[in-house]
């Protein structure tokens, strides 16, 4: 597991209930099936955003997976540093 997608699963499980395991996070395919609501999941995106420096608006849907919701914040992360 990369750097990056630990970083995503660590902020993603601060905004899930508590009855929520680590493992749930990690298996889960696509965005809309995390398990956590939407508001939940806008938090985890803010948070996201402030901690890389970043900002995805719009560029990821609930039917995005996590490889690659990880492969377009690793994109903007390398412009931002580039």
């Amino acid at each position: 597991m990369t750097e990056l997608r630990e970083k995503l699963i660590e902020i993603i499980l601060s905004f899930a209930p508590p009855d929520v395991k680590r493992s749930q996070i990690e298996e889960t395919k696509v965005l809309k099936d995390l398990p956590i609501d939407s508001i939940a999941l806008l938090g985890a995106f803010d948070e996201i955003e402030e901690h890389f420096g970043i900002k995805f608006a719009g560029a990821a849907t609930p039917d995005t997976t996590l490889d690659e919701f990880e492969a377009m914040l690793s994109k903007l992360i390398a412009q931002k540093n580039a």
